[in-house]
C-alpha cells in the first residue's frame, strides 16, 4: 500500500531514490574504494583495535593453559538445542554488540563501502558504535591492564582529533563576489556549491546535487516503466538538456557559475549539438574565483568560473 501511494503522489520517487542510485552504484562501485576506507578506517581506530587484539590474545591464553576439568566443561557444553522444546534455542548467550558490528561489516563489504560517494560516513555510522562499545565492555574486564589501556585510550582519542578538519578559514571576499552575481541575477546556471545561496535568493534550481543521475533511472523493470512515453526518464532528460542549451543559445542565463568538476549535459539522441560549445560560442569566461571551504577530501577549495553573455560583456567593456 505504501509503495502505491508513494508512486502516486511522487510519480519520479522511486526512480531518483532506488533505480538511479542502484545504477550508479553498479558503475561505480569498486573493491579498490573498500579496501583505502577500510585502511583509513583501521588507522583511525588503530589504539582500540591494539586493545581489541590484546584481549583476544589473553582470552585464547586463559584456553590453551585452564585445567582439563574447564577444557572438557567447554566442549561438552552445546551451543544450539534442537530437542528440547521446553529449553532456548540458543544455550549460550549471544552477544548481540559484537553480532550487530558483525552484520555491519558484512553489510560495508557486500554493498556499501564500495560505493565511491560518502567517503567512511557508513563505516562510522554502521561499525563505529558496536565497535566502541564492544571494545569498551570488554577492556572493562581488565583491571590488571589498567595504566596501558589509559595510555592507549589517550591515543586513541588523539587519533580521532588528528584526522578531523583543521583549516575553517574562509574568505569572505570571495563569497561576496559569488552572492552579488547571484543576486544580481533572474536566471543563472550554477554549480551545487553555491546551491544554498541560489535557494536563499529563490531562484531556479537547475542542477542540484542528484539531478546527473537522473538519466540513470531508465535501467529498470519494464513494470516500472511509464506507459506514456513523454513521461520516461530518457524524454524527461532530453528536455531538460534541451531547455538548458536553448537558455544558452539565447543568452537567457545572466551568468553561468561553474566548477572544475561539472560536466554539462549533452543529448544522447543529438550528438551534433554540444553543451560546452554553444556556452563557448554564446558566453565569456570573466572572472575565476577561489571559493574556499573547510578542509576536506580533495582540497580545501573549489575554483568556480564567471560566464557571462558575450553581448552583455562587452557593453559592460564600453
Amino acid at each position: 500500500v505504501a509503495i502505491i501511494f508513494v508512486s502516486y503522489t511522487s510519480p519520479y520517487y522511486f526512480d531518483n531514490t532506488f533505480f538511479a542510485v542502484q545504477s550508479v552504484s553498479k558503475i561505480a562501485s569498486s573493491y579498490a574504494h573498500l579496501v583505502t576506507q577500510f585502511r583509513e578506517y583501521t588507522l583511525t581506530y588503530l589504539p582500540l583495535l591494539i586493545l581489541l587484539a590484546a584481549w583476544s590474545v589473553q582470552k585464547c591464553y586463559s584456553r590453551i593453559f585452564s585445567s582439563a576439568q574447564q577444557v572438557q566443561n567447554l566442549q561438552e557444553k552445546k551451543l544450539v538445542n534442537f530437542y528440547d522444546i521446553d529449553e532456548p534455542l540458543l544455550l549460550r548467550r549471544p552477544n548481540y554488540i559484537w553480532f550487530c558490528c558483525a552484520c555491519s561489516m558484512f553489510i560495508i563489504v557486500l554493498s556499501l563501502g564500495k560505493n565511491a560517494g560518502n567517503y567512511l560516513t557508513y563505516f562510522f555510522q554502521l561499525i563505529s558504535p558496536f565497535l566502541l562499545v564492544g571494545i569498551f565492555a570488554l577492556i572493562s574486564g581488565m583491571p590488571k591492564w589498567r595504566w596501558p589501556i589509559k595510555i592507549l585510550i589517550v591515543f586513541a582519542l588523539y587519533n580521532n582529533y588528528a584526522m578531523l578538519p583543521t583549516d575553517f578559514l574562509v574568505s569572505e571576499k570571495s563569497w561576496q563576489i559569488i552572492k552579488q552575481e547571484i543576486e544580481q541575477a533572474d536566471d543563472l546556471y550554477a554549480s551545487t556549491l553555491v546551491l544554498q545561496e541560489i535557494m536563499k535568493n529563490e531562484s531556479p534550481v537547475y542542477l542540484n546535487g542528484h539531478t546527473r543521475y537522473f538519466p540513470f533511472a531508465k535501467n529498470k523493470p519494464a513494470s516500472f516503466v511509464k506507459s506514456d512515453e513523454k513521461n520516461r526518464i530518457s524524454e524527461i532528460w532530453e528536455r531538460h538538456i534541451e531547455l538548458i542549451q536553448t537558455k544558452i543559445k539565447n543568452q537567457a542565463f545572466d551568468v553561468l557559475l561553474i566548477d572544475q568538476y561539472m560536466a554539462f549535459p549533452s543529448s544522447s539522441q543529438n550528438s551534433v549539438t554540444d553543451t560546452k560549445t554553444l556556452l563557448e560560442a554564446n558566453y565569456k569566461k570573466t572572472a575565476n574565483v577561489r571559493l574556499p571551504l573547510a578542509k576536506r577530501r580533495g582540497g580545501g577549495g573549489f575554483n568556480v568560473q564567471v560566464w557571462k553573455p558575450i553581448l552583455a560583456t562587452s557593453d559592460e567593456s564600453k
